[in-house]
């Protein structure tokens, strides 16, 4: 016989729920448990596949969770079910023995691949911690954010601009993210400009672009590589350099938010490492090289660390060569979507496209050669007549802005 709940139990269960939120199991690897909505916060730690949380409120693609007296948030795409990987790193080092792992086990997991690729490669593996840290402050991205984007429009943005079916679930593996810092250490050779206000504004810029593309969940870090050609790079992991010539030759904010949008997308695409062969190689976090010891003996590792090894070298000379084409031009595409989005004018590529052009300017990569920026430019009008993004309401260029900031670089 069925009875009633009592109006007093009811009430009470409807305030738990209310208040505690539901349980709610992690799905896919490497979610990270961060202080605030954002990738530029710091991680508290990561939570592994299979990990029960508790959901208490959604803030757009992020979510307030507690897991084990511990509060933050994860990003909307911890929840969702992972993609298969077919690449050579998609296995080396994604899952750990545990339920989470600390944030020091992390970066004993990218360490380990990072010194290993950095020796490959003649890398200063000295210079890690300077690819690792923070280049801006929650506190200074929230008060660019708030002075660049007009609140009353981003919903009609994200409307007109949707990232549609293309969102992608896939995460680094640790692997990845050592062989983007080892490849990031490499490019810095050429030598890098130390200006920190210069830094700390492309950096927002570019976080600006990044938290509307597929990688809004990547902690991007934007370098200025110290060198008068035109040229950009994007490491797997979230590590992006722009040299000083392609600032110098742009003359607004929108262009520097296309130009970065288009190696964000590099990055978040995977660009590179789709190319890898697959190898079914199934390790722990932890330390990677004594965890890779552990499970396959000294002669079976010896061998996959010299395949990964000779993947780590492929992957930079893609990077630092050029890409396939068809990575380029989807990189075009989303570059300008993803910029469009945080509402800076995507047509603003072509103005620089153009600039490049007329000027020939010098450039160290076929992508930003005269007879490439030419077949770009009718392909990015092409994109943008079949897109509705004539209307110039809805976007801005901070000319001003930009010019006040690469003046301060030119004087010093």
């Amino acid at each position: 016989m069925l009875t009633r709940m009592p109006k007093t139990l009811k009430f009470l269960l409807t305030l738990t729920i209310a208040v505690y939120g539901f349980g709610d199991i992690i799905k896919r690897e490497r979610s990270a448990l961060r202080e605030g909505p954002g990738p530029w916060y710091p991680m508290i730690l990561e939570l592994n596949e299979g990990t029960e949380v508790m959901t208490i409120e959604n803030q757009g693609n992020w979510w307030f969770v507690e897991y084990e007296a511990r509060r933050g948030y994860v990003s909307q795409r911890a929840f969702k079910g992972k993609e298969k990987r077919t690449d050579v790193f998609s296995k080396m080092g994604m899952s750990s023995t545990g339920k989470s792992i600390s944030h020091a086990g992390v970066t004993a997991a990218v360490k380990g691949f990072a010194q290993r690729f950095s020796r490959h490669l003649n890398a200063d593996y000295s210079q890690l911690d300077h690819f690792r840290n923070s280049l801006i402050t929650p506190h200074s991205f929230q008060e660019f954010k708030n002075i660049t984007v007009d609140l009353g429009s981003k919903p009609s943005l994200d409307r007109i601009f949707s990232l549609g079916s293309q969102e992608s679930t896939k995460a680094f593996s640790f692997a990845e993210e050592g062989s983007g810092l080892a490849i990031a250490l490499k490019l810095s050779s050429m030598g890098l400009l130390v200006d920190p206000e210069a830094i700390e504004y492309v950096n927002h810029v570019g976080i600006l672009v990044a938290e509307q593309s597929h990688g809004f969940d990547i902690k991007f870090r934007f370098h200025i590589i110290d060198s008068p050609a035109i040229n950009g790079y994007a490491c797997p992991g979230g590590i992006i350099f722009i040299t000083l010539g392609a600032l110098e030759a742009m003359e607004s904010e929108a262009e520097l938010a296309c130009f970065l949008g288009h190696e964000i997308a590099h990055v978040s695409r995977l660009h590179g490492l789709e190319e890898m062969e697959y190898r079914k190689v199934q390790i722990k976090a932890g330390n990677a090289v004594d965890a890779m010891n552990q499970a396959f003996g000294e002669e079976q590792i010896d061998q996959d660390i010299l395949e990964l090894e000779q993947v780590a070298i492929s992957s930079y000379e893609r990077i630092f060569n050029g890409r396939l084409s068809e990575y380029e031009e989807e990189a075009d595409k989303l570059g300008l979507l993803y910029a469009a989005r945080a509402g800076y004018d995507p047509n603003s590529m072509i103005d620089f496209l153009n600039r490049l052009e007329i000027t020939n300017i010098s450039h160290e990569s076929d992508h930003y050669s005269v007879e490439e920026n030419q077949i770009r430019i009718k392909r990015l009008k092409r994109m943008l007549a079949e897109q509705r993004w004539k209307n110039p309401l809805l976007f801005q260029n901070y000319s001003q802005r930009f010019l006040k900031m690469s003046e301060a670089i030119n004087t010093e």
